[in-house]
């Protein structure tokens, strides 16, 4: 499988490291350091402004400006079904039960690579 991923991680070194491996894998990868980021990038590739799509959106929860789940919300607030894995190292009852009402995929850190392209490569 291969697609654009928009990728939201605040840790720069984790967010290197994501991109380059996704980027092995055959994806397009367009980083975003933090939740506000995401949030302008996305909102530019629905307004059309930027020429191409998101097949997939990886991001963590926790990030200066807004969550991962709030850049979702808003997301599914607009009724757009793009696929999201959210990664969190705090995925306490509230925050899975919220990403199960969004439809995301939720990925604990720390985390193998292996685990994510399962993810990525699983039906649904």
């Amino acid at each position: 499988m291969s697609g654009r991923v928009l990728l939201a991680e605040d840790d720069g070194e984790l967010r290197r490291l994501l991109a380059s491996a996704l980027f092995a894998r055959g994806y397009d990868v367009v980083e975003c350091v933090n939740g506000r980021e995401l949030a302008r990038c996305i909102d530019r590739v629905l307004a059309g402004e930027v020429g191409w799509s998101v097949d997939l959106i990886v991001s963590d929860i926790r990030m200066p400006g807004f969550s991962g789940l709030e850049v979702v919300e808003a997301l599914r607030g607009n009724g757009e079904r793009t696929r999201v894995v959210l990664m969190t190292a705090f995925a306490d009852d509230g925050t899975q039960q919220a990403a199960r009402s969004l439809g995301v995929l939720l990925l604990d850190k720390p985390f193998e690579l292996e685990q994510l392209f399962a993810l990525l490569t699983s039906p649904g």
